[in-house]
């Protein structure tokens, strides 16, 4: 459990740093990418865990999206993730402890499902 908060507040600073580059005007989290972070209105920081049955709502639809980073903060599942609803053949995983990054280069603003086994805890920023 401890690990699990530790990593949920990780993941909230990060997203205060997110948003204290947009704020501020500074534009040092580009890392060479051509996305704008000075349009960010909105950073969102959650957490939720992905049962091992079903296949469950990772991030509703958001036609604002502009930026997502899902983290899986597993140690022993992988998270498969659909982009659509669970029947969607475009998906791509997540390894234990490894991250995926929605940007300007592969910006989706669809319903986001996932599945795994056993169940995983992710962490989930936001941006709009």
């Amino acid at each position: 459990m401890e690990n699990k908060f530790a990593t949920f507040i990780l993941v909230f600073i990060l997203g205060a740093l997110i948003f204290l580059c947009v704020k501020t005007g500074t534009n040092t989290a580009k890392l060479g990418s051509s996305m704008d972070y000075n349009e960010l209105t909105t950073v969102t920081a959650v957490s939720t865990s992905i049962p091992a049955t079903g296949k469950n709502t990772i991030l509703a639809g958001n036609g604002a999206r502009s930026y997502a980073i899902i983290q899986n903060v597993s140690t022993t599942a992988t998270c498969y993730i659909h982009f659509g609803d669970a029947t969607s053949t475009n998906n791509d995983y997540i390894l234990k402890g490894d991250s995926y990054v929605i940007d300007n280069t592969n910006l989706f603003t669809g319903k986001i499902t996932g599945h795994c086994s056993p169940s995983v805890y992710l962490q989930i920023v936001e941006a709009q």
